[in-house]
């Protein structure tokens, strides 16, 4: 009797020291809050129209997705893509939210970032809403974003 007793309190510390790293968390990617912090600047940059600012936050090449995919391979088609972007954006539009961010690491220096955006005029009422999915890497140091496609929905 002993024995089985012995037996079943060794077997359950070899089990209790063999899962318990099971249940913690992951440690969290220092790249993630770098990623939104970027993220962040260009959505200020993008409702400000401020298309230097824009430029700064990309990579080149840089191809933007939607009805059809454009490529721009200079600063100076950066701030280009963005004017004729936000000149033919829809009527009446002031500002954007995001109502919900996704930041994943697809391999060591690539991320991808998930969007859902909603758009306001200036009475502060909706007038879309759009997913935009983005990546970025940090080759040349800070993140950049390298491409992007957006869906209104």
């Amino acid at each position: 009797m002993k024995n089985k007793l012995l037996i079943t309190v060794l077997l359950a510390a070899f089990s209790s020291a063999a899962f318990a790293g099971h249940h913690e968390s992951k440690p969290a990617d220092p790249n993630i809050k770098q990623i939104k912090a970027a993220y962040d600047l260009y959505i200020e940059h993008f409702i400000a129209s401020d298309y230097e600012g824009i430029a700064d936050v990309m990579q080149v090449p840089l191809v933007q997705k939607s009805d059809s995919a454009l490529v721009a391979d200079t600063k100076d088609e950066v701030i280009a893509m963005y004017k004729d972007m936000k000149s033919n954006i829809q009527g009446g539009y002031k500002y954007s939210t995001v109502d919900s961010l996704d930041i994943a690491r697809v391999i060591d220096s690539i991320y991808s970032v998930e969007a859902f955006i909603t758009r306001y005029n200036e009475q502060d009422e909706e007038i879309g809403r759009a997913q935009a999915i983005y990546f970025l890497n940090n080759d040349e140091g800070p993140w950049r974003f390298f491409y992007m496609q957006f869906f209104m929905l």
